[in-house]
């Protein structure tokens, strides 16, 4: 393991300038090519962090992760779906862990239906957003499955993510948009649908 690389990491991490925090993402991306394994319980520590730079680093570095340890990578980012700091959501749920499930789509719904379950509004809101990115539109009927449930959320933060979540799969699949119309008890997230992907009842 190398220490002095981690320091340099952690540095562009937590500066100000945008680019060395991107910087610092794309160095652990590097690292979690060839030597993952080796440096979880780092990555773990850092997830905890106190600081959401740090957070968010170890937590887009995980992005493009080979299938085999996508696994892992769910339940090391299982803490962060309670984070409810902006730079953190923004990158866990419509990114990397629409990413992540993306690779390994059964194990992602495994888990996807097991977080849903959770009452926690920030862990039911990373999923609808996990579910209108890379993994939703790749397997858009099971996205529906779930994003039906949560549409139903009667907390906005929920209920918006979900139709925003819609909007995006309808715009890639339309020919989804008579089983969305035809959902029952989520009138607000199909407004939002219909106002922005201008579909019509027919």
């Amino acid at each position: 393991m190398n220490s002095e690389l981690l320091e340099k990491i952690r540095e562009l991490a937590t500066s100000e300038d945008w680019r060395d925090r991107e910087e610092a993402a794309a160095m652990i991306k590097k690292l979690n090519d060839s030597h993952f394994e080796e440096y979880l319980q780092v990555w773990r520590r850092w997830i905890s962090d106190s600081n959401p730079s740090v957070r968010r680093a170890a937590l887009v570095g995980l992005v493009r992760l080979r299938k085999e340890h996508v696994g892992d990578a769910l339940e090391l980012l299982q803490p962060l779906l309670r984070d409810r700091h902006p730079y953190v959501r923004r990158n866990l749920g419509p990114f990397v862990l629409s990413r992540l499930c993306g690779k390994a789509p059964g194990k992602a719904l495994e888990k996807l239906r097991e977080w849903m379950r959770d009452e926690d509004e920030v862990v039911r809101w990373n999923v609808a957003s996990c579910l209108g990115g890379w993994y939703g539109v790749n397997h858009p009927e099971v996205a529906l499955q779930l994003l039906e449930i949560l549409a139903r959320d009667e907390r906005r933060f929920v209920w918006r993510a979900a139709a925003a979540s819609l909007v995006k799969l309808l715009r890639r699949h339309p020919e989804l948009r008579p089983e969305v119309l035809s959902w029952q008890g989520c009138e607000r997230a199909k407004e939002v649908v219909r106002r922005y992907v201008n579909l019509e009842e027919r």
